[in-house]
């Protein structure tokens, strides 16, 4: 009645306890789970569990109050920028523009080193244009100098670039989603529409979101907290670029409060964030090896 536990259970043998009865120590145990997530990852009941990174900044735009980087009148744009080094870099360039004569649909291409990049969306509907353009790090890489180009095509008489690189980005599909719209004299606007009318896109946990504006009036605020770059007046209109991460997966369409009715273009786009470590239990040929990255 007062037998205590034996040494062989070291061992993972059978032995006794107080109340006359048998169990396996821990030798047993640990071969029991083994067999156990073999038997699931087979199965195909038990996954590599795969997180995604989080977005981050590796150099930001112009701070609040900051001239854009480039700016230009009748012609094109050119400078230098230095990206620094990461991982999983995404160069972002916005472009914000305007033709006091009024004229519409200009066209904007950009080139870093000589690698073209890519555009994520432009809004080109009326006098005011914003477009927004990415190089991924393939690019980056790639990049035979520091030059970076932007060429409009069209009749324009004021131009400016605004430049930021992010880390982390997803590299095979950089972003989740683009909008953009044009504002006709009205303020406490959607940025993807331009009016009082929603229209959410998708942003994914751990990613970012940012949009910028070449309008009539300054950016005040917005609804949902997007931190602001520069909003200066350049090229006859006013400029600046919005940016907020995003922990948690959803949506995102912010409401724009200007100083006044405004008229202006806006682009938005979301970053999409890359796979992070694969935590996997099990290797697949050995289940009982486990591997935490």
């Amino acid at each position: 009645m007062n037998e205590t536990w034996s040494e062989a259970g070291m061992n993972g043998q059978l032995v006794t306890n107080h109340r006359g009865g048998y169990r396996l120590q821990r030798g047993r145990h640990v071969f029991s789970v083994a067999l156990l997530l073999g038997v699931l990852f087979f199965g195909g009941l038990l996954m590599p569990l795969v997180a995604s990174a989080a977005v981050s900044v590796l150099q930001a735009f112009p701070a609040a109050g900051a001239a854009p980087q480039m700016t230009g009148t009748t012609g094109n744009m050119s400078g230098t920028y230095t990206v620094s080094a990461g991982s999983n870099r995404l160069l972002v360039v916005t472009v914000q523009c305007y033709d006091s004569a009024g004229s519409s649909g200009q066209t904007f291409t950009a080139s870093y080193g000589g690698q073209a990049l890519t555009q994520a969306f432009v809004e080109n509907s009326n006098r005011r244009q914003t477009w927004i353009g990415y190089l991924n790090e393939a690019g980056i890489a790639a990049a035979g100098n520091t030059t970076l180009t932007v060429t409009i095509t069209g009749a324009h008489t004021g131009v400016s670039a605004f430049v930021g690189t992010f880390a982390g980005v997803d590299q095979t599909t950089p972003l989740t989603a683009a909008d953009g719209a044009y504002t006709n004299n009205a303020n406490n606007t959607h940025v993807t529409t331009g009016t009082a009318t929603a229209q959410t896109i998708a942003v994914n946990a751990g990613g970012y979101a940012l949009y910028n504006w070449s309008g009539s009036q300054a950016r005040t605020s917005d609804t949902e907290a997007y931190a602001e770059h520069g909003d200066v007046a350049s090229g006859g209109v006013t400029v600046g670029v919005a940016e907020k991460a995003f922990a948690a997966g959803g949506t995102t369409d912010p409401i724009v409060t200007w100083a006044a009715n405004t008229r202006g273009s806006h682009c938005i786009v979301t970053l999409n964030p890359a796979l992070g470590n694969t935590t996997t239990v099990g290797n697949g040929t050995n289940p009982g090896n486990a591997t935490l990255a």
